[in-house]
């Protein structure tokens, strides 16, 4: 059992979308995303068409959202196709499997998968159903590849005797679409069905899912099949022997030693609690643990589950306290003998508003976890939302998609170079979009009033204009991997963007109405020379061809190109308020590579926790001092007002805490300053009411 919730959340750097694609339509969702070596995304959608079929469109992105090719699947008139799943192998050849339903959302007939090569152009397509035909419990949960690349499906078809309930079922297809084989079999006679499967190196297949004759009596049940279909062995719990109590599987993972995990719920009494089973290859129980967020009563209920190699999982629901109250996202971290390692909710400000994850991903090196879902908003609106874990439970960053009306994400993947990719929808328009991971930031803290020095051996250095206000501010440097191709109206894009992106994301003593921004590109260009040819082949060699680049602080929006000179071996442009800036070249269109040898000045703060964030009373705020030394803690409003002065004095080392009354605060951003005598740090903190 655990009881700690809430997080805290260092601002380390501003995360944004790199690209959103939409797909029109009456009505679209994207339900699946994948991506390959070569960093192309592959996207698996319904498209509402009218009353009587939707289509299934899959679509190929380039790694900068260039739009490759789209496909278009439709059943014949009359029914309406649900993607479930997207995979591509290393050919490029595409994979898509889903439901056929008699109604836009209603009754499941059968089961398609089907292939398409690396142009778009379909290859084959195949259907399954039970052999009485077609029935409505005919449907598939999940996809998975195995060593030889073929395709292994899960679901249920409905059954072949008299009863009429479905069956758990798996079947294996190779890449020319021939089937190997199929393995429909229930538990007991009661209905079942396969949630999500595993493959281990032996192409041994772990199934998790359910069994029972009703959602109130469901028992979760754990399988093990050969690589050729044949049951292995077999685990049902049912924890009072009666299937009168609600225990469900829904997601299962190997990790690197053979081991399955599978994630369920489980009802205790008059309240639900996530449980996690770790089992042996020969199906012995290694251990089990429930895992509750309010010991003898809440309601949480698991959705997704991501294992490590090392045997790390991470399971990812909804708690809520009571049945009827709105649901909060809540993930959890357990090791590999099954001891809780943290917990974290996360939810609207609101608390009449509900939130709750869809998908979960991760990897593990270096070891990151993913989980992306909804949040509603107001009333009406609700948003995507995608959180990004550090192994140690605090967030890594954030991103909320403010949608034009109801949005969700229900698909989330980790692609090259650790960029997160989401696909759901934003009213009826689907959605598609990459968002930069925050390991691609490398965080500089900068002091003084005047003088901003990139790296202190090499003299890079950004002015700030005289007379434009004094005190300490903090620039973020990207290095970013590719290009944003969705620009401002009336703008000249670019054609990639450089790999240089800044971010003044905290506050001046007194923040003026503009800054002056100077790069001196030649100093720039003496720390980039070791780069094989990197200079010449960026066009830095021609300053003409770069501008700078201005968008809102909080990354999202698209970027406008700012009146921009080079002069005296400068560019030099100004900047309105806080915000996020970049030197962008109008034509460069090189192969962009890391830049891994900026310097960071580094800290003499540890991490920096604030709790609860938003906050509407009071926040807390623990750091780790790593000197001692006078220290000053002050509170700007979002234009640089200085609001509140929280601690100024001597500091030593060692954990420390202070808290800070903000009941009087106008609700909105603010941003809290911890200046040390040679080192500035700045966090974010958020006031409602």
């Amino acid at each position: 059992m655990l009881l700690l919730c809430g997080t805290t959340t260092l601002l380390h750097a501003q995360v944004g979308n790199k690209w959103v694609k939409h797909l029109g339509g009456n009505d679209v969702t994207f339900s699946s995303v994948t991506t390959d070596a070569n960093g192309n995304v592959y996207a698996a959608a319904e498209k509402y068409m009218n009353a009587v079929h939707s289509q299934s469109v899959t679509e190929k992105y380039d790694s900068v959202g260039n739009l490759v090719w789209s496909h278009s699947f439709t059943y014949p008139v009359g029914d309406f196709f649900a993607p479930a799943k997207v995979l591509s192998d290393a050919s490029g050849n595409v994979y898509v499997t889903g439901n056929i339903r008699l109604s836009f959302g209603g009754g499941l007939k059968c089961i398609v998968l089907y292939k398409l090569d690396a142009t778009g152009t379909q290859v084959w397509v195949d259907t399954l159903q039970s052999s009485q035909g077609l029935f409505y419990g005919n449907y598939v949960t999940d996809m998975k590849f195995d060593g030889s690349g073929n395709i292994v499906l899960a679901g249920a078809l409905s059954s072949t005797n008299a009863s009429g309930y479905d069956h758990m079922t798996l079947a294996k297809i190779d890449p020319a679409g021939t089937r190997l084989w199929m393995n429909q079999l229930g538990v007991d006679y009661a209905r079942s069905a396969i949630r999500n499967i595993a493959l281990d190196a032996a192409g041994n297949i772990f199934a998790v899912g359910y069994g029972g004759y009703g959602p109130s009596g469901e028992r979760m049940v754990v399988r093990k099949y050969s690589s050729g279909g044949a049951l292995l062995w077999q685990d049902v719990y049912d924890a009072d022997s009666t299937q009168n109590v609600y225990e469900s599987g829904f997601d299962i993972k190997v990790d690197g030693n053979g081991d399955a995990y599978a994630a369920g719920t489980v009802a205790n009494g008059s309240h639900k609690d996530y449980i996690l089973r770790k089992y042996a290859s020969n199906g012995a129980v290694i251990w089990s643990e429930i895992i509750s967020s309010l010991p003898g009563g809440g309601q949480d209920e698991v959705s997704k589950l991501y294992v490590t190699a090392n045997g790390d999982a991470y399971l990812t629901g909804i708690t809520k306290v009571n049945q009827n109250d709105p649901e909060d996202i809540f993930t959890v971290k357990v090791d590999s003998s099954g001891v809780i390692k943290w917990v974290d909710m996360y939810g609207d400000v609101d608390p009449n508003h509900a939130d709750a994850p869809v998908d979960i991903t991760g990897k593990d090196n270096p070891e990151m976890v993913v989980v992306t879902g909804w949040s509603r908003r107001t009333s009406y609106y609700v948003d995507p939302v995608t959180i990004q874990y550090r192994p140690d439970g605090t967030r890594k960053w954030l991103k909320r998609f403010k949608s034009v009306a109801q949005g969700h994400g229900a698909a989330v993947v980790i692609g090259n170079n650790n960029n997160v990719y989401v696909a759901g929808r934003d009213g009826t328009i689907g959605v598609v979009m990459r968002i930069m991971d925050a390991d691609t930031f490398t965080k500089i803290n900068i002091p003084g009033p005047a003088l901003y020095d990139f790296s202190a051996s090499t003299g890079v250095t950004m002015n700030m204009g005289a007379g434009t206000g004094t005190g300490d501010i903090t620039v973020n440097l990207l290095v970013n991997k590719a290009a944003n191709t969705s620009w401002a109206a009336g703008t000249n894009p670019p054609l990639d963007i450089s790999e240089y992106r800044w971010v003044v994301n905290n506050g001046l003593d007194a923040l003026p109405s503009t800054i002056d921004l100077s790069f001196d590109l030649t100093a720039l260009n003496a720390i980039l020379a070791s780069l094989n040819g990197f200079v010449t082949a960026h066009g830095m060699d021609t300053p003409a061809n770069f501008a700078i680049y201005q968008r809102s602080v909080d990354g999202t929006g698209e970027f406008t190109k700012l009146a921009t000179t080079y002069a005296n071996g400068k560019l030099s442009a100004q900047i309105t308020g806080l915000s996020e800036f970049m030197i962008a070249s109008e034509t460069d269109t090189f192969n962009h590579q890391v830049i891994n040898n900026i310097k960071n000045a580094g800290s003499v703060f540890g991490d920096i926790n604030v709790y609860p964030n938003p906050a509407r009373d009071k926040v807390n705020i623990s750091f780790a001092s790593k000197v001692n030394g006078p220290l000053s803690i002050k509170l700007y409003d979002i234009s640089g007002k200085e609001v509140r002065t929280i601690y100024n004095g001597q500091m030593t080392q060692g954990t420390k805490r202070v808290s800070v009354d903000v009941a009087g605060l106008s609700a909105g951003m603010y941003f809290c300053k911890f200046s040390s005598a040679d080192n500035t740090t700045f966090v974010k903190i958020s006031v409602v009411h």
